[in-house]
């Protein structure tokens, strides 16, 4: 299970979240080398053909899933202002349910909301 963080998120959140999801990589970072700016399109296709699954607050993903279908799956955080630590709990107290849609043939996004 192959996680990519999209830009909209800040690379301070993968040690957050590492203890639940090992393997997990930032879009601009060396390990993608990918280089800003970088359209949602070239993410989309960079994610499909790198197994990736996107982890995003960019709700255009959604379309792309729905235009496009999978893979990859989308997981869409739609938390307003959050700090990364805020971001990281969110995934990691959701961990069972990524995992359960990751693993779901036909779901292709995944919505998050912080909780209040």
């Amino acid at each position: 299970m192959k996680f990519l963080l999209d830009e909209n998120i800040s690379k301070r959140v993968i040690p957050l979240i590492q203890a639940e999801f090992k393997d997990v990589d930032y879009l601009l970072s060396n390990a993608t080398g990918l280089i800003a700016p970088v359209s949602d399109h070239a993410v989309w296709k960079f994610a499909k053909e790198n197994g990736y699954h996107i982890i995003t607050r960019d709700e255009d993903f959604i379309k792309l899933s729905l235009l496009f279908g999978i893979p990859p799956k989308v997981i869409c955080l739609t938390t307003g202002n959050s700090t990364n630590r805020e971001l990281a709990e969110i995934i990691v107290s959701n961990a069972e349910k990524i995992r359960q849609f990751v693993n779901h043939e036909e779901y292709g996004f995944l919505v998050l909301k912080k909780e209040k």
